[in-house]
């Protein structure tokens, strides 16, 4: 069964709205991979000085093993990759938006195919 062909405008709208949707993706990974960065900075700082205070060993110990969970989840899940790959994937969106929104005579099927 032969597709509808979307218009322009919808093409543009749909571009649109994946654009938004992979900048809040973006946005959310870098928040996450910020986020994480600087509780395993607050943590080590928080368990260095718990080391310092010889009552609180099993909460020192327990601060200090949050690092490294910090690290694993970075490395592991790749969080900033994740965040540049759909800020890049936006911005692709945006120029592919853009130069259809402002072709005079566009190749919309050629367009919906991503040639």
């Amino acid at each position: 069964m032969d597709e509808e062909m979307p218009t322009r405008a919808e093409l543009i709208a749909e571009f649109a709205a994946d654009e938004d949707s992979c900048f809040a993706s973006g946005t959310q990974n870098n928040v996450t991979d910020i986020t994480l960065t600087f509780v395993s900075v607050f943590t080590s700082l928080a368990a260095t000085v718990l080391v310092a205070a010889t009552f609180y060993k099993v909460l020192a110990a327990s601060f200090a093993a949050v690092p490294a969970a910090c690290t694993a989840l970075q490395r592991s899940i790749d969080f900033r990759g994740r965040s540049l790959w759909y800020f890049h994937h936006a911005a692709n969106l945006k120029a592919l938006g853009l130069s259809l929104k402002y072709a005079k005579n566009p190749d919309l099927e050629a367009i919906r195919k991503g040639s």
